[in-house]
């Protein structure tokens, strides 16, 4: 019987301490470990002293069809990662690296394309930790280092998510430069843009002005859903990216495991790890 490798040995103990979890949907361990110490552990469940979901028999989220990836306020655990750091102190945790495991709950199988929330991602850059390991099957895992979570600012993305989510007719974008939004950029109100808004946008992305009110309408949810409204083709399929035609312009998807869950004549929903979608003239 072969020897272990070290990685894969951190993630069998994360694994392990998933099987703790009183979650109702999804069973996550997380183990951080320095030199060569396990430093802290911590799974899913709620409070101390609060009922679990377990004990409750319902998760609010699952009640409401909340999709993986949002309204975590409505949650009633903490998360793995937040209670193994809320465990350790932060002089050990300072280089570490957070080893991380999740399972479904129904199923026991290995959950696709996982990751910590953006709450635990801030929880990981403040503890001072180094890398995060992730599983993906028994002996196949990601490496991520954390230097990459504060490089690339997720929450610099939130009014625009917001927009989308509204249903706010939106031009074509590069989704890599949003850091570029102008931070004066707001909505007065929820279903339209303000004008000085779409004047930021076009600024913002060196957009053409006449694709600032154009009708292709992207809403992302988190790193692992996108919705394509208003297209009109679909010009590549692969896994690693998915080119589509709209109205005005081409959109790139580029990713990992893409997938068009489905399409109609009026809209599309691609899942996978969205890393990045660009605009094409």
């Amino acid at each position: 019987m072969a020897r272990r490798d070290k990685i894969n040995y951190y993630l069998d103990l994360a694994d392990v301490v998933s099987k703790r979890c009183t979650c109702l949907r999804r069973h996550y361990g997380a183990v951080i470990v320095k030199n060569d110490e396990v430093i802290s552990t911590g799974y899913v469940g709620a409070p101390r002293g609060r009922k679990n979901c377990t004990d409750l028999g319902f998760c609010v989220r699952k009640q409401m069809n909340i999709p993986r990836g949002e309204r975590y306020e409505l949650c009633r655990s903490v998360h793995a990662e937040a209670n193994a750091i809320i465990s350790a102190e932060r002089e050990k945790m300072i280089g570490a690296a957070l080893y991380l495991s999740g399972r479904e709950a129904d199923t026991g199988e290995y959950i696709k394309n996982s990751n910590s929330c953006s709450m635990c991602k801030r929880l990981i850059i403040n503890a001072g930790i180094s890398h995060v390991y992730i599983r993906d099957t028994d002996d196949e895992y990601r490496e991520i280092a954390v230097e990459d979570w504060i490089v690339n600012d997720e929450s610099l993305e939130v009014w625009l998510l917001s927009a989308v989510n509204a249903h706010i007719l939106l031009p074509c974008f590069a989704y890599n430069d949003i850091n570029k939004v102008h931070a004066g950029a707001v909505m007065k109100k929820r279903n339209i843009f303000s004008s000085e808004l779409k004047e930021s946008v076009v600024r913002a992305f060196d957009l053409p002005p006449d694709l600032a009110y154009g009708s292709v309408l992207v809403s992302v949810t988190g790193q692992s859903g996108l919705l394509i409204e208003n297209y009109r083709g679909i010009l590549e399929y692969k896994e690693e990216h998915i080119r589509i035609q709209a109205k005005d312009c081409r959109i790139l998807v580029v990713g990992k495991r893409l997938k068009i869950e489905y399409y109609t004549n009026e809209e599309m929903k691609i899942n996978g790890l969205i890393e990045q979608i660009i605009y094409e003239n």
